[in-house]
């Protein structure tokens, strides 16, 4: 908002890659913590909602908290055109993602560092600041849900975030008529996947729940 924009054409990959990317790499061995918003055409196209975007940006690069990035990779930013059969655009949700997946226009997401050498407490703090910047994404869009890719894995709202309420229960019904055995159905506790409670966290991941914001 209230910014410019330039447009350059490359003749090459290579080109583009030299120009922009390779210089711009970052070493091997980082990591983080990721949370995401799939974040809807409503909330941006409206004052107020660009003011939170633009506070949340404002907030979370000046703090030196994380890093953040936008994607418009959402089903509605594509056209039918691109296969016949792919009707991205349908208000029919046969899939397993979230409803909001097919009317969000952003999915911004942002990287709260978490280093291997960092202490407990410093560990501590960064699950807390990932739960603030969670909590603020979902201010701004409320309604959406997220990409459970790169979701916060601290998310209290998972079951409705990453896949929709009625989605998740239809896939938890499907998945206990395929593993009626309870100790199959167990077997991999795949963290805030279908059928997954917070009885199954382990002992690494429950030190870091219910830690609040800083």
């Amino acid at each position: 908002r209230n910014g410019s924009s330039s447009i350059t054409g490359h003749a090459s990959f290579e080109t583009y890659y030299r120009r922009y990317i390779e210089p711009n790499t970052h070493n091997s061995g980082r990591s983080g913590l990721v949370t995401s918003r799939l974040i809807g055409s409503d909330e941006i196209s409206v004052k107020e909602g660009q003011d939170q975007m633009v506070a949340y940006f404002d907030e979370l690069l000046r703090s030196g908290d994380g890093e953040v990035r936008i994607d418009a990779t959402t089903p509605v930013n594509h056209k039918r055109e691109y296969h016949p059969s792919w009707d991205f655009q349908s208000t029919v949700n046969n899939g397993s993602y979230s409803p909001g997946w097919r009317k969000s226009v952003w999915h911004v997401a942002s990287t709260i560092p978490f280093r291997a050498n960092y202490s407990l407490d410093e560990r501590k703090m960064a699950v807390k600041k990932l739960n603030r910047y969670t909590r603020l994404l979902k201010e701004i869009s409320p309604n959406t849900g997220t990409y459970p890719g790169e979701a916060s894995m601290f998310n209290k709202d998972w079951r409705e975030d990453y896949w929709g309420k009625e989605n998740y229960e239809r896939m938890l019904k499907v998945r206990k008529q395929r593993m009626s055995n309870k100790e199959m159905f167990n077997l991999v506790p795949c963290v805030r996947c279908i059928g997954w409670d917070e009885s199954m966290a382990s002992d690494c991941t429950q030190e870091f729940e219910d830690l609040g914001e800083p």
